[in-house]
């Protein structure tokens, strides 16, 4: 016995179909969550919401771009990254929730702050392009020798001040 999706299925309950309002296909019961197309949908509204295993396969995909961008230019990291991000929002445009896509965004951009600090090795080009990007001097020089890794950096208040999220 199989169920909707073609999965063989242990319990009779699980052969059991619902249609949910709006959409007008058939979602197995027995699922906690049920994908189709990398879409998943809500419990009571039927919404269409990213299944969480596509923002997995998305991150991913990320990852391997920010290893590959180490030692690379930053404007070749951002046009894969708008290649990749601007094909995977258009494929998956039916789902409008804001803080989902707000907290990618966060994480993209943190990504590429930290390659920016990684990019300026030595702490004296860090404290050098944080003076010419607006921190005062004796705060770009104390950021600069924090002795922290990479990670906590682009998080840091230096960084988001000398890299907005407009100018990334």
């Amino acid at each position: 016995m199989c169920d909707t999706w073609g999965y063989p299925c242990r319990r009779r309950e699980a052969t059991e179909v619902e249609r949910p309002r709006d959409i007008g296909m058939e979602v197995s019961r027995g699922r906690s969550r049920a994908k189709f197309l990398g879409y998943t949908f809500a419990e009571k509204t039927g919404r269409t919401l990213v299944h969480p295993k596509s923002f997995k396969r998305l991150k991913d995909k990320l990852r391997a771009v920010f290893c590959r961008a180490r030692g690379g230019s930053l404007l070749r990291t951002n046009g894969e990254l708008n290649a990749i991000l601007c094909g995977w929002r258009q494929y998956f445009r039916l789902d409008n929730r804001k803080g989902v896509f707000e907290a990618l965004d966060i994480h993209i951009r943190r990504h590429l702050r930290k390659l920016v600090w990684i990019a300026w090795k030595r702490p004296r080009t860090r404290e050098r392009e944080l003076h010419r990007r607006g921190l005062d001097g004796f705060r770009a020089w104390e950021s600069a020798n924090n002795g922290r890794g990479a990670w906590w950096n682009a998080n840091a208040r230096h960084m988001r001040d000398a890299f907005p999220s407009n100018d990334m």
